[in-house]
């Protein structure tokens, strides 16, 4: 048996290549090297490899594969603490891998070892003209620092240790890690018959530089077609690969070896200077083309004999590549279509099983992720961790963006236009000729679209004063001015149009909540408005800028609040007649929910307390420019978080930062038991430092069936997304459970009394909070599922957005028997945060 054994591996050994240079020629008789070895596959990784199909909707396209795993055979040899690398003793482990783990990865080399007399081919890639254009390119600026918020916005700002700039078709934009880039248009005519004598010149050579990255990729494509039908076999003409050759923007990073890298965070042996990730905003199945080059910081030409120049240029541009590596590992659903069961957690994807590879190129060379490989990859490039002088090494990364990445978003203003300002001055001035007409265009719809926003609250304002019968009271019997007639004309319309609205909305239903269909989404789209324009504030002001050259830090947004000078010559503005700052829409929002309940009730006291004229006379005044945008005054940026105790992915012993609890900024004010019913606009949003926490009862709403799970002991976890205020650890807080609504919405007034409690929520027991834990990764929440009951599917389920879950351990419980005193004794129930109640008796 053992003999049999070792011969089918023999078998295999001989049937496969050492990992080798296999040269290759498409139909224009280029030709390149592909990094693909002879298929060999066992019969139990083909079962293992059918296994793993995914359904990719189309019947005519192969379904998506996981990679497949790694032969895990006792003759092939692992390094131990670092990459598989193409080196002895490891080539043939390292071959093993790209067949089969690493399918997708093919090279073109540039030209290596060139000595005089040599015939040389006929290049791929025109590199001295590509080498001019990055150096013009670099030259004239075009290459900057880029300020991200990779945990959305309310996180901290960073800056990369790369510098980069976008080229791709004309209106071309591509975001990542909060930030949004605008492409500089590589369709310009050029100016120059001969080298490259201006920007267009250089930005028109990285659009030929693309077309051949085009051609190449179809070649290879092709390749891994028969590559694949060669081990899976024709089936009626189905293909084997689904993703197509083409690109639309090109991301080109420069990097140095910089002492700021730090190290790779798994073998610490080398420095990140691109850290782990997997391309995102992509179409589905496309495949990456990347061009890479070393540029030396000292070079000089020979004119007496360029050949021999060009020669030891080369030669030096390796010495600097051989610095320089790609690593890859698996990660099934980085990316792709399936990439939402991943979770925010980057590091959950990996399949640990899978030895990473790292692969060290010559300058002048291009490499592929072909297909679904970034779907199922991730990777990074690594620098020697030294001192040394590494060269400048240039990667043009051609990538095909997802039509929907390109649309025109709702949220034009956060999206579009304070992207392209906070990027500061030097972004700019590089980018205003090509973005000056879509910049000013975009101002223009966000005009329109403030100025509809105002008609549509001043529809409904209206409409819930003539409800009130405010368009038929008049003072004393007198005779209404011209100016009031024609006001309460206006309220009389409203009422007719949204009564008419109702009518369409309810489709015959008679007990429609209008404050639900019509008062709310709005006053919650404001809310949401104010949100974002206060986060983006702070990050403005983030101190991150303070330490970057004036050309990098954000100048103000051309809006103007309060105005409905749309006729303006200045093309670069925006008008609005609404209210621009934060807290001026939230008390618009607070207003307009005002409204819809006075819509209901039909009771004039229940309006907002102000007169009918007094919202136009707050909203009708002198054009403002938006100053407070970049007014340090106006908002603190976001603190420090706090050192915590980690165990196993858990903080176990956790003291709350400020900005995980904020929910509010009033929080430290007491209300006095004698005027708890008379709130201000911010009562409900006290944070945890709030000093009532110590001096009333407290109630956790809790929707069906999640409040009887945990008074019978199955659920020990409660999740929220913050934290349990510290003064309430220990304590004996009420449960108020609540009928079941959407995941994750309170069903449930701010103020409840009455009635309204009886119909709404009933106390059902009791609970303590021992202490809170906090889950920062996908797979230790998941691994909890029997302690705090969330299913994955469920809509408290762990996110793609999902960046941390806080976890309310459960001390003792009790249930309260149904009617007693004390169940029937609630008579007023106040929001003080998130679904925590002062219940008062």
């Amino acid at each position: 048996m053992g003999k049999n054994k070792n011969k089918r591996k023999q078998k295999q050994r001989d049937q496969s290549s050492s990992f080798q240079k296999r040269k290759t020629t498409d139909q224009n008789g280029h030709q390149g090297v592909l990094m693909l070895g002879q298929d060999v596959y066992s019969p139990v990784q083909e079962v293992q490899h059918s296994q793993q199909v995914r359904n990719s909707g189309s019947n005519k396209v192969n379904p998506s594969l996981l990679p497949l795993a790694f032969p895990h055979d006792e003759d092939l040899i692992l390094p131990k603490n670092d990459f598989l690398k193409c080196v002895h003793p490891y080539k043939e482990s390292f071959q093993r891998a790209i067949e089969t783990s690493y399918e997708g990865f093919a090279v073109d080399e540039g030209p290596t070892g060139m000595s005089i007399g040599d015939k040389v081919d006929i290049p791929l890639f025109n590199h001295e003209a590509i080498q001019q254009a990055l150096s013009k390119m670099d030259k004239c600026g075009l290459f900057r620092t880029d300020v991200t918020q990779p945990f959305g916005l309310g996180t901290r700002c960073a800056k990369t240790y790369v510098t980069r700039c976008l080229l791709g078709d004309e209106g071309t934009t591509y975001k990542y890690l909060g930030l949004r880039m605008f492409a500089h248009p590589w369709s310009v005519k050029p100016t120059s018959r001969q080298g490259l004598g201006s920007l267009d010149d250089a930005l028109t050579e990285i659009s030929k530089l693309n077309g051949k990255l085009t051609e190449r990729t179809k070649h290879h494509l092709n390749d891994l077609e028969m590559k694949r039908k060669g081990r899976l076999g024709f089936h009626n003409g189905e293909s084997h690969v689904s993703g197509r050759a083409k690109f639309d923007v090109a991301l080109i990073n420069r990097m140095v070896n910089s002492p700021d890298l730090k190290l790779e965070p798994t073998k610490k042996k080398d420095k990140c200077s691109v850290s782990w990730h997997a391309d995102s905003s992509l179409e589905h199945f496309s495949s990456i083309g990347v061009y890479q080059t070393i540029i030396s910081d000292n070079e000089k030409k020979d004119s007496k004999n360029e050949l021999v120049d060009e020669v030891q240029k080369q030669k030096r541009e390796n010495e600097f590549a051989k610095r320089w590596s790609i690593a890859m590992r698996v990660a099934h659903d980085s990316e792709g279509p399936a990439a939402s069961r991943r979770g925010t957690n980057i590091d959950a994807a990996v399949v640990n099983d899978t030895p990473p590879i790292s692969v060290s190129l010559p300058s002048r060379s291009a490499y592929y992720l072909l297909d679904d490989f970034n779907h199922h990859h991730q990777h990074a490039v690594l620098v020697d961790n030294d001192q040394y002088v590494a060269g400048v090494r240039y990667a043009s990364t051609h990538r095909l963006l997802r039509d929907s990445h390109n649309v025109l978003l709702f949220h034009i203003e956060s999206e579009w236009i304070r992207q392209f300002y906070i990027q500061g001055l030097g972004h700019k001035d590089n980018l205003w000729k090509y973005w000056k007409t879509p910049i000013c265009q975009l101002l223009k719809y966000w005009s329109q679209l403030e100025s509809r926003t105002k008609q549509v609250t001043d529809l409904l304002s209206n409409a819930a004063r003539a409800r009130c019968g405010m368009h038929e009271k008049n003072k004393g019997g007198e005779v209404p001015a011209r100016a009031e007639r024609k006001q309460k004309e206006r309220q009389k319309k409203a009422l007719v149009a949204v009564e008419d609205l109702m009518k369409r909305t309810s489709d015959g239903a008679a007990s429609t909540d209008i404050t639900e269909v019509l008062y709310e989404p709005i006053c919650g789209l404001l809310a949401e408005r104010a949100k974002m324009r206060s986060l983006f504030l702070a990050r403005e002001n983030d101190w991150l800028f303070q330490s970057m050259p004036p050309g990098y830090k954000p100048i103000p947004v051309p809006f103007h609040f309060k105005s409905d000078s749309q006729n303006s010559k200045n093309a670069e503005a925006g008008f609005s007649p609404l209210v621009g700052t934060s807290d001026e829409l939230i008390a618009l929002s607070k207003h307009l929910s005002q409204y819809g309940k006075a819509y209901e009730s039909r009771k004039i006291n229940d309006l907002p307390n102000n007169s009918p004229c007094r919202q136009s006379q707050v909203l009708e005044v002198d054009m403002n420019v938006e100053k407070v945008a970049l007014s340090s005054q106006s908002a603190e940026a976001p603190k420090e978080h706090v050192n915590r105790k980690k165990q196993n992915g858990v903080d176990e012993d956790y003291k709350p930062s400020d900005i995980e609890l904020k929910n509010g900024i009033n929080g430290n004010k007491q209300v006095s038991s004698k005027k708890r019913l008379e709130l201000s606009p911010r009562d409900h949003q006290n944070n945890s430092n709030w000093k009532g926490w110590q001096s009333v009862r407290i109630g956790l709403e809790m929707q069906e069936p999640w409040a009887a799970l945990l008074l019978d002991g199955s659920k020990t976890i409660e999740t929220r997304a913050y934290a349990l205020p510290k003064a309430l650890i220990g304590r004996k807080i009420d449960i108020l459970q609540s009928k079941r609504g959407k995941d994750g919405l309170s069903v449930l007034s701010n103020v409840l009394t009455g009635a309204k409690i009886t119909e709404s929520v009933e106390r059902v027991g009791w609970c303590t909070i021992e202490k809170v834990v906090v889950y920062r990764y996908k797979s230790k929440f998941e691994a909890d599922e029997k302690k705090h009951l969330v299913q994955r599917d469920s809509g408290y389920g762990w996110k793609d957005d999902t960046q941390i879950v806080y976890g309310w351990v459960v001390g003792k419980q009790g249930k309260y028997k149904r009617g007693i005193t004390e169940q029937k004794g609630i008579t007023c129930l106040i929001r003080r945060m998130r679904s925590l109640f002062e219940v008062q008796a």
